[in-house]
């Protein structure tokens, strides 16, 4: 069991991240437990304020040799944002376990297109918020850093 890839589609106008795995295992597999995790890299992840994690925790009760497994994640109303995306998970048959980790990278063409295929997003402005915080913070000391300066001369 390997990671293949990471997909987008559209299902019921919400966008849905699909992680792909494939058995090549040549015999038929029974009972497969997946457990993965998908996480967007962002600057944001220092303050705790980045994009949550998704899991998914699914179970197959046959798989064949040479197929390939969807693992969902489910976007909601939530758009999908370009960046690196860390995929990390196992897969447990019996007694045999795999694990997986690998980036994928998901371009701005990738998610505009499928972002615009969806309705009712709500687009986080988090980022904008912190930023307009600073501005404002930052004009209020050299404000204040000018006053003070001119009161001493």
């Amino acid at each position: 069991m390997s990671l293949h890839n990471l997909s987008l589609d559209v299902i019921r106008k919400k966008p849905h991240i699909f992680v792909n795995l494939q058995n090549k295992e040549p015999g038929m597999m029974k009972n497969v437990i997946v457990h993965a995790t998908v996480k967007r890299k962002s600057w944001l992840d220092r303050f705790n304020l980045g994009d949550k994690q998704m899991n998914a925790d699914l179970t197959y009760p046959k798989v064949a040799p040479n197929s390939k497994i969807p693992v969902d994640f489910d976007q909601n109303t939530t758009p999908v944002k370009a960046g690196e995306y860390v995929v990390k998970g196992a897969a447990r048959s019996g007694k045999a376990t795999w694990t997986f980790h690998k980036t994928y990278t998901i371009t701005q063409d990738q998610a505009n297109n499928i972002n615009k295929r969806c309705k009712g997003l709500i687009y986080d402005k988090t980022t904008t918020y912190i930023l307009i915080v600073c501005v404002l913070v930052s004009l209020i000391f050299l404000i204040f850093w000018a006053i003070w300066r001119s009161g001493r001369s």
